[in-house]
């Protein structure tokens, strides 16, 4: 009986609240939200502001900070049943329930017309912001015609004036001769007479409104110049200033860069004899021994990797045969992209008493709810991931040892993965021929191909070469310090022809490892083929420094390579606000599927992204399930200097059937650290947290496996344990294009491929976009203005989808919003969060080529763009 009566007061608070301020979405009541498995749903009290969605244990803590919230702009609602709906942005979702159906749809309509009017707001000042920021001349001549403007209004106050007087002057003389007219006339004089007064009057205030405004606008307008004057001044002081600080940063680095190189120089040559001499008696004996002892070989190699709860930090000792090379010089960037603005020489060497616990992906969709716990709020929780705890974990690697008993697994690449460990890798030559071999696919792959006779497609090699059209990117880019990298507006000149959707594609370029990886029977060792995946797809960023093209909502890419490369993808636009994307791709012994959506902020120097959601992974023979979440990327040198890339985070994979986890640290650069750029190190655990694998290399050349020989369980009782480890083998080393494409945006040979022509596809398909085929085509001006009605059109779609929506929610109607074509929002039975899943519906529509259902999303005079193109037959 309370249930209801709490239930029939919160809807009528929120229907008063709804008729008391209809042009506010400000609403508060009472809510159940999930807390845990123990607690299940608990009530709490809720408050929409304009902004954000935020919650309390009661209304007395309103005044007070909130238990949690969740930011409107990227806010995305989902329905299950009549009084269930959850509330999720990025890796935050509320999971709610109210106490009837009507004040469900309130609750939704709320939020809903909330967000509409906070986007809307929110453009609205950024296109104000781009109006003041980039058009100083526009103001400067918004201002002389403004003063012109007032010029003429004190000259025709003058004329009026006079004519008022005139005016006077004739009423004046009107009276006088008011006595000699008739008796006939005289009703009529005076009405005139009471007419042309009250019209004198009112000229006269007219007169008396125009002195006041023409002194307050030329007041106002002094104003305005002496302060444009100043802001101009003052913003090209600024702009002097960090563009010097920026140079001489450059130049600091460079001479810490060559102070580096002479150092290293000099300790190479000091130890060059004796390293020849040590180097030959190993050569000599290397037949007669078996295992080295790790106080023969070199200092042990540090790296680190980061766990959940705990920082343990892992002291290699590679054997001499050891193929990793910790001082390769070649994947040391130059001094142009030597500077990063996290993390320092100091973070970099000390203890990691102070490192963020990184939330597993498991319980990471939950971090937002157990916040709800009686002993601790949301700040506290955050607060308590500091507590890191270490472990020091000496490796020895023994020479003799094979790591795995598949010595047939060869390392991963595009156009050579034969037979052979990894000595014999790392010796040969991995040569580009410029052709898409069959080591893409996997040995049973292939076979079943040559037994049907599938007749492999012929793909295009090449491009047109890029332009050399020079644009300053800091001076379009210092006015956006601060904003969203999808609010942007760029010229194409920093793209490449490629969409985010493609250039998502692309990272399924070695996905030969994950063939490889579903015929493993032990899921440890499947698990090291799965993580060397997650860090092949980094394997192009390091220079790859152009923009791809920002997909319109409802855009879609299909790839279909299962003729040569053993698996096809689909990937659509599903969301606008948050730009979010969701991709779909499947083999024959393997499945993956994610969404993408990122936070980006731009801070002058460099531009950090944040990417959000999680890549699932399933081998449906094991029943095995992969999930992980990407690591930041950071482009620097924006203002000056050469652009470079650099990945850095913790990454944590579960397989959720077994309970075993990978932990990878990319390690960021830092021109204080004589480690190798690029570096990656990585431990596979089992289920009891004991240590079987043991991963290093880098993100942008190879990685390399170990497996342990003695698996010794983590705790901190344990008084430094000394793990041994077989010969490291190559798992996967990255096949570096010709010196050709580097004309070629630096795109890999796949890359390529991806934008060709191609018959049967979606209307909405990215190769079909025009301003993207026009930019490939080297019609770059052509390009930039497509783009502008590209946009336009999408801005226009979306207005009249928001005022819908308005007028939805002010009437109290449902409305239903955008919802994608080929794939659905379900919820993650792995994370519980919404997520957006791929229908198969696709495939389908694309054999009987019926594609109505999708949107109309190019521009009409390029309805006909792909019978002008030539189709790859």
């Amino acid at each position: 009986m309370s249930n209801d009566n709490a239930s029939i007061a919160s809807s009528s608070s929120l229907a008063a609240a709804s008729r008391s301020s209809p042009a506010h979405t400000d609403l508060k009541g009472w809510l159940f939200k999930w807390t845990n498995y123990i607690k299940g749903y608990q009530k709490r009290y809720f408050v929409l502001s304009h902004k954000e969605l935020s919650y309390y244990r009661n209304p007395m803590e309103c005044n007070q900070s909130c238990r949690g919230s969740i930011h409107l702009e990227s806010a995305i609602l989902h329905s299950y049943d009549s009084c269930s709906f959850d509330v999720s942005s990025g890796p935050k979702t509320f999971h709610l329930r109210a106490h009837n159906e009507v004040e469900k749809q309130n609750w939704i309509s709320a939020i809903e017309l909330a967000k509409v009017r906070l986007i809307r707001q929110m453009d609205a000042e950024y296109d104000d912001y781009f109006d003041i920021t980039q058009n100083f001349s526009e103001i400067q001549t918004m201002l002389k015609t403004m003063q012109a403007k007032l010029n003429n209004l004190q000259q025709r106050k003058e004329f009026l004036s006079k004519q008022s007087s005139a005016f006077q002057q004739l009423i004046h003389q009107c009276e006088q001769s008011e006595q000699n007219c008739s008796m006939e006339f005289l009703p009529k004089i005076r009405a005139i007479k009471e007419r042309v007064t009250v019209f004198y009057l009112t000229c006269t205030a007219i007169i008396k409104d125009s002195i006041d405004f023409y002194d307050c606008a030329q007041a106002h307008n002094r104003k305005l110049q002496v302060m444009l004057q100043h802001e101009s001044q003052t913003r090209a002081d600024l702009e002097d200033l960090v563009k010097t600080l920026a140079e001489q940063q450059s130049h600091l680095e460079q001479r810490a860069i060559e102070h580096q190189h002479h150092q290293q120089h000099t300790t190479s040559e000091h130890h060059h004899s004796a390293s020849s001499r040590r180097d030959k008696s190993e050569n000599e004996n290397t037949e007669e021994e078996e295992f080295y002892d790790a106080e023969e070989n070199a200092s042990a190699t540090e790296f680190s990797v980061t766990f959940p709860g705990k920082a343990h930090r892992i002291h290699s000792t590679p054997s001499t045969s050891s193929p990793i090379n910790n001082n390769d010089d070649d994947n040391r960037p130059t001094s142009e992209n030597s500077e990063h603005k996290k993390l320092n020489h100091h973070r970099r060497h000390k203890k990691l008493k102070n490192r963020k616990k990184l939330n597993s992906v498991n319980d990471s969709s939950n971090s937002n709810d157990e916040e709800d716990n009686d002993n601790y709020d949301e700040e506290e929780a955050n607060s308590s991931s500091d507590d890191n705890e270490e472990i020091e974990i000496d490796v020895v690697t023994r020479k003799s040892v094979s790591f795995t008993a598949n010595n047939n697994n060869s390392a991963s690449s595009v156009c050579g993965g034969g037979g052979g460990g990894g000595k014999k890798h790392e010796n040969s030559n991995d040569n580009f021929d410029g052709r898409v071999s069959n080591t893409f696919r996997s040995d049973s792959q292939a076979s079943n191909d040559e037994d049907l006779a599938i007749i492999k497609r012929p793909h295009r090699q090449k491009i047109p070469h890029r332009p050399n059209h020079s644009l300053n990117l800091w001076s379009i880019m210092k006015n956006c310090i601060g904003k969203e990298l999808t609010k942007i507006p760029m010229p194409v000149n920093f793209n490449e022809p490629l969409s985010m959707l493609q250039r998502m594609t692309e990272e399924f370029e070695y996905a030969d490892l994950l063939h490889k990886a579903a015929k493993m029977n032990d899921p440890l060792e499947q698990m090291v083929y799965v993580a060397v995946f997650s860090v092949t797809c980094y394997s192009t960023t390091a220079n790859r420094t152009n923009k791809p093209f920002n997909p319109l909502l409802g855009e879609t890419y299909e790839c279909d390579r299962t003729d040569d490369l053993g698996w096809k993808c689909i990937s659509e636009q599903v969301s606008h606000h948050p730009p979010m994307l969701a991709q779909h791709c499947q083999a024959r012994d393997w499945n993956c599927w994610r969404e993408f959506s990122m936070t980006s902020k731009f801070r002058g120097k460099y531009l950090l992204i944040n990417p959000l959601d999680i890549t699932h992974l399933e081998f449906p023979a094991s029943g095995n399930h992969y999930t992980w979440r990407k690591v930041n990327t950071t482009v620097n040198n924006i203002i000056v200097g050469k652009l470079w890339i650099d990945n850095h985070g913790e990454m944590n994979i579960i397989n959720h059937k077994t309970g075993d986890s990978c932990h990878l640290t990319f390690h960021p650069y830092s021109y204080f650290s004589r480690e190798t750029p690029k570096k990656v190190t990585g431990v596979v655990l089992s289920k009891d947290e004991k240590i079987k694998w043991v991963l290093n290399g880098t993100w942008d050349n190879k990685m390399e496996a170990c497996k342990v020989l003695n698996p010794t369980q983590l705790t901190s009782k344990s008084s430094k344990p000394v793990i041994e480890t077989g010969t490291p083998k190559l798992i996967w080393r990255r096949v570096l294009p010709t010196p050709e494409y580097e004309k070629m945006y630096n795109m890999t040979l796949l890359a390529v491929q991806l934008n060709e022509p191609e018959e049967g596809v979606a209307p909405t398909d990215s190769r079909l976009r025009p301003d993207q085929r026009l930019m490939e085509e080297c019609r770059w001006d052509e390009a930039n203005e497509v783009k502008s009605k590209l946009e336009e059109k999408q801005r226009a779609v979306r207005r009249k989808r928001e005022e819908e929506a308005e007028e939805a929610a002010a009437k109290g109607l449902p409305y239903v919003p955008y919802e994608p074509v080929w794939f659905k929002k379900n919820k993650d039975p792995i994370t519980d969060n919404p997520v957006h899943m791929f229908t198969d519906k696709y495939w389908k529509c694309k054999e009987k080529q019926e594609w109505s259902a999708c949107p109309d999303i190019y521009l009409d005079e390029y309805k006909n763009w792909s019978q002008q193109l030539q189709f790859t037959k």
